[in-house]
Parts: C-alpha cells; structure tokens; sequence
C-alpha cells in the first residue's frame, strides 16, 4: 500500500506540472492568436519559439508520466498500457485530487487542441492569400528545364489598367 501511495504521489507530481505546461502553451497559444490577427510576425517568433520550449519540456514530462503510470499498472495488478482514464475507472477509491487533476488536464488539452486548429487554420489562410498576391503580381511561377535546372517565369503583370 506504501509504494501504491508513493507512485500515486509521484504522478500526481508529475500531472500537475504537465497541466502548468499546458496552460503555459494555452497563454502562448492565445497571443499567438493575437499576433495573427495583428499580422506582427517579429512577435510570432517569439512566440513559437517559447511554444517549442514548452512542448519540448511536456514531451520530457510524458514519458516520466508513462513510466509512473506502468509502475503504477504493476504494483495494482492491471492490464499493461493501460490509460490513465483506465486507471480510474479500475481504482474507485483514488483521491478525489488525483481525479480532478487528471479532469482539468483532460479539459486544457482539449483547449489547446481547439487553439492550435484554429491557430492552423488562420496560418494557412494567410499563406493561401500571400500566395494569391505573388500570383497576381505575375510571381510564384517556374518551370523546370529537361537538365533540372529552375527556370522562374517573373513577368510582373500591371496591376494598374492602363488603357483608358
């Protein structure tokens, strides 16, 4: 009962620092919205890179909880690999604090999931109109010669109509 009680302490410990993480990444992730919208890419940057950062150290964080959790699994008796929504649902008598962390963590997920399609989705809107804009402007446009070599096609169309 002792090691039960160590390894439920440790993961604990160790779901309650992924979930600060998340929540990190959800910060990061609302002004990485902000700053697309504003189109202030110096800021996105900087961003990106905190964001990285973070989902570097949670990366860490997942494996040390998928060690806990199969410790866990091994003193209990229970079916390796098993999830640790498994986890609670085969140990009823768990803390009500173990469960509710492993709640709120399984709600900031599904946040920052949200966030990073949204997030995505505006990326690649901006892409698609940069790249409506380089084509209008007669750019974006190569062709590749029988030796391999990059022929680029750069005749800049007038954006003005001239002929009145």
């Amino acid at each position: 009962m002792k090691k039960v009680r160590a390894e439920l302490s440790l993961l604990e410990e160790i779901l309650m620092e992924q979930n600060r993480l998340v929540e990190e990444l959800l910060r990061w992730g609302q002004e990485e919205l902000e700053a697309l919208t504003n189109d202030d890419f110096g800021r996105l940057l900087e961003i990106t890179q905190k964001q990285q950062f973070c989902g570097e150290k949670l990366k860490a964080l997942e494996q040390k909880r998928l060690a806990s959790l199969e410790k866990l699994q091994n003193i209990l008796g229970l079916e390796p690999k098993a999830s640790l929504e498994e986890l609670i649902k085969q140990q009823p008598d768990l803390p009500e604090s173990f469960t509710k962390l492993a709640e709120i963590l399984r709600k900031n997920f599904r946040e920052l999931q949200e966030l990073n399609e949204l997030n995505s989705l505006l990326i690649k809107q901006s892409l698609a109109y940069v790249q409506k804009v380089m084509n209008a402007l007669g750019g974006g446009q190569a062709v590749y010669q029988p030796d391999g070599s990059l022929e680029a096609k750069t005749t800049i169309k007038a954006v003005i109509d001239k002929s009145v």
